[in-house]
């Protein structure tokens, strides 16, 4: 009877472990089901798995993540800065989520915290040239302009063929007056991105600026071809 007795007291015990295992491996099922619709492009379906990935484990961070950029794909940006907060609150090491919490608070106008959460993701990750990248911008907003070169720097040097960061960094130096660094940079970036009219159209104000008016003509006739209206203004004004 004693036997018995102890038998069962070691499945009552057991079964709770049981139970609390079987709800996590669904939570990962449910999980992985979500990104599958995700990617698929199914958003509600990925929504409700989340949401049952979630509601099985509370404690998966990467569910809250997932959904933190579902919802935030779909403009429910309190809600996505929500997910990505207790995404962080679970693993405080997450760059990801970091990095993507520092985009969606520097697009509501948190600069600040946008710039402490560019910091932390550059902290984990020290080689994120996104990073860089956005909290370069963030400093020319706030218009720390060492500070901005400094990190397209780090960007050009992490990934040298990164066309929109040569851009503008050559758009900052010549708002900072050095002319042959810009026509360096903007000559990089037609390099890389030909069929992009900013840098033509700029690098055409740079060359009229230095006196080169045949060389801005064919630069903003170059823009034009590539969409950039407004250069077609310039053209009618200068190169007659």
């Amino acid at each position: 009877m004693k036997k018995i007795i102890c038998i069962w007291l070691l499945s009552v015990w057991f079964l709770p472990l049981f139970a609390q295992q079987l709800s996590t491996e669904s939570a990962e099922a449910y999980y992985k089901s979500g990104n599958l619709k995700y990617d698929s492009g199914n958003a509600q379906g990925a929504m409700q798995d989340y949401n049952k990935a979630i509601e099985l484990n509370s404690k998966h961070a990467e569910a809250y993540y997932n959904r933190g950029n579902l919802k935030s794909d779909l403009g429910d940006k309190q809600g996505a800065m929500q997910d990505y907060n207790k995404t962080i609150e679970l693993n405080s090491k997450h760059a990801e989520a970091y990095y993507n919490r520092g985009s969606l608070k520097s697009n509501l106008g948190d600069k600040q915290g946008a710039m402490q959460d560019y910091n932390k993701t550059i902290e984990l990750i020290p080689k994120n040239e996104r990073a860089y990248g956005n909290r370069g911008n963030l400093k020319s907003a706030l218009g720390d302009k060492q500070g901005v070169m400094q990190d397209y720097n780090k960007v050009i040097e992490l990934n040298p063929k990164d066309a929109r960061i040569y851009y503008n960094r050559g758009n900052l130096k010549f708002n900072l007056g050095d002319r042959q660094g810009a026509m360096q940079d903007y000559n990089k970036t037609i390099e890389l991105n030909p069929k992009n009219g900013n840098p033509h159209y700029n690098r055409g104000l740079l060359k009229e600026q230095l006196g080169d008016l045949k060389g801005a003509c064919a630069d903003w006739s170059k823009a034009g071809e590539l969409g950039d209206m407004a250069a077609y203004d310039l053209i009618k004004q200068y190169c007659k």
